[in-house]
């Protein structure tokens, strides 16, 4: 059964998707965190395919906005992907969701790795993809160039097909943080020490907003066991360019992460 619904938290009305596959109440939630430019609907059915491919409940939701949650009342601030990770757990204990396994894709796998790091409790297991721990060179290129396409037309016209109105104050929230002279110098290697869960951590090699080594330095720097994937000639998005092979390595890393002791 897929259900949408919303949930109010610390004044922030969130529209959220429930994907309803298991009647265990006390097993992990998959919890899908987007993109920087991302919403429910842009995940398209990958979720429930990651869903039904586990057997576990899932959980999609757009965060303030984006898509059809609030949209902003203040500017963001540089520290938002702490807040969002005290956001989501909020919401998790609004919608009695005990424990889960974050799936976080670029900003969203980001802000799954504090929310692991602040809630280990909750967090059984994690899959991030194309998450960022720092902002390197590449990034801010890659951010720059997307800003272009953005100004130039063709990028507003695809995203305000998912954002409407909130479109524009959404991309300057996103860009105008990462080109920010006050983000050069943000990280959070320190803080991911703290992720004692399994983690699968997986990015495209010609991604255009991060370096292949960047896996490794979050792996080095996690607290827990880390698994790492760099997929050859995929870029930003796995789930998207190879979702065969993703589906299937992820359904792996949860159902040994079930059966380890």
């Amino acid at each position: 059964m897929i259900d949408n619904l919303s949930v109010t938290v610390s004044g922030i009305r969130l529209a959220v998707r429930r994907i309803l596959v298991n009647s265990d109440v006390v097993a992990p939630w998959l919890v899908f965190l987007h993109e920087g430019l991302g919403s429910i609907d842009q995940w398209r059915d990958f979720p429930l395919k990651l869903a039904m491919a586990t057997g576990s409940n899932a959980l999609i939701y757009d965060r303030q906005g984006h898509g059809k949650s609030d949209g902003f009342t203040a500017p963001r601030p540089v520290d938002y992907h702490r807040r969002e990770a005290a956001l989501l757990a909020n919401m998790l204990t609004a919608l009695d969701v005990a424990r889960c396994i974050p799936f976080g894709h670029s900003d969203g796998g980001t802000m799954a790795l504090l929310f692991a790091a602040r809630e280990p409790n909750t967090t059984a297991a994690l899959v991030i993809e194309a998450a960022h721990v720092s902002a390197e060179d590449v990034t801010r290129h890659g951010i720059e160039a997307a800003r272009a396409q953005f100004d130039a037309g063709p990028l507003r016209e695809g995203l305000h097909a998912y954002h409407g109105d909130k479109v524009d104050a959404m991309f300057a929230a996103w860009a105008d943080t990462w080109l920010s002279p006050s983000f050069v110098a943000w990280s959070i290697t320190e803080e991911i020490r703290d992720v004692a869960c399994p983690t699968l951590i997986i990015q495209g090699e010609e991604d255009h907003y991060a370096t292949p080594g960047h896996v490794e330095v979050i792996a080095s720097n996690l607290g827990g066991l880390a698994e790492t994937w760099l997929i050859p000639e995929v870029g930003h998005s796995p789930h998207r360019e190879a979702e065969a092979d993703v589906l299937d390595r992820v359904a792996r890393f949860i159902a040994a992460t079930e059966t380890s002791p």
